[in-house]
């Protein structure tokens, strides 16, 4: 049977045979773990006391703000990050 034959029997234009035309899937939103509430990101950190990314990565290097490397990554731990602030942005050494 002929492609136009075989469609009009089906009901379908075209040389489609039957096959249905896939939906997109909905971009995914990247997971925020919000069950460690206490470690934050750089990018957390940075809305957070409203400085912008690269301040408070050059601020962690340089050991201005209490930091810890995961890896490669940059955290910083709620609590300290608020005696921080409670201090005066001040680090003791």
């Amino acid at each position: 049977m002929k492609k136009q034959q075989k469609a009009r029997k089906t009901g379908q234009k075209g040389g489609n045979m039957g096959k249905e035309r896939r939906k997109k899937k909905p971009a995914r939103k990247k997971k925020r773990f919000t069950t460690f509430g206490d470690i934050l990101t750089l990018e957390e950190v940075a809305a957070y006391l409203q400085l912008g990314r690269m301040t408070i990565y050059s601020y962690a290097q340089k050991g201005k703000i209490p930091a810890f490397k995961a890896g490669n990554k940059w955290r910083f731990s709620k609590r300290v990050i608020e005696a921080w602030i409670a201090k005066g942005g001040v680090i003791e050494k």
